[in-house]
């Protein structure tokens, strides 16, 4: 039976002091979160301009909220469900270079050292640019899109 939200973290989870609290983040969550620090606030800004955001630094504050994600991560406050701790720190480390989808996934291939295929050109020349940063990453293929299959 469903029951009434209201007040209900207060009620169940604070209220009970001995109680330890576990707190789980995905590599997809993480991915949202880093999506919606960057494009929408300018596209936010546009759509409502009766809003004065002139003072808030977009760069800043995407960098804020990244690395204080970063941080509850290091310091195991968030827990890594479907993933591990090296994968999402990476991912915190290179979204801005190669977008929040792409992050995920050359994460996970720079942890478990494999190659990694695109039809997005873009996304090679972007890897290229922070091999520094992926060196677990062996090789990047790329080919056609006219071999993409969505």
């Amino acid at each position: 039976m469903a029951q009434h939200s209201q007040n209900l973290f207060e009620q169940y989870v604070i209220n009970e002091d001995d109680k330890p609290i576990f707190l789980f983040i995905n590599p997809t969550i993480l991915n949202e979160i880093t999506f919606l620090a960057w494009k929408p606030f300018e596209s936010y800004k546009i759509k409502h301009p009766e809003i004065d955001l002139k003072e808030v630094n977009p760069l800043e504050l995407i960098d804020l909220t990244v690395d204080k994600v970063k941080e509850l991560i290091k310091n195991d406050v968030l827990q890594i469900s479907s993933g591990n701790k090296d994968t999402v720190i990476k991912q915190l480390e290179v979204f801005k270079e190669l977008g929040s989808a792409d992050a995920v996934n050359a994460s996970i291939a720079d942890h478990y050292n494999l190659s990694f295929l695109t039809v997005d050109n873009r996304l090679v020349y972007n890897m290229f640019k922070i091999r520094s940063k992926l060196r677990g990453i062996p090789r990047v293929y790329f080919t056609s899109s006219k071999h993409q299959s969505y």
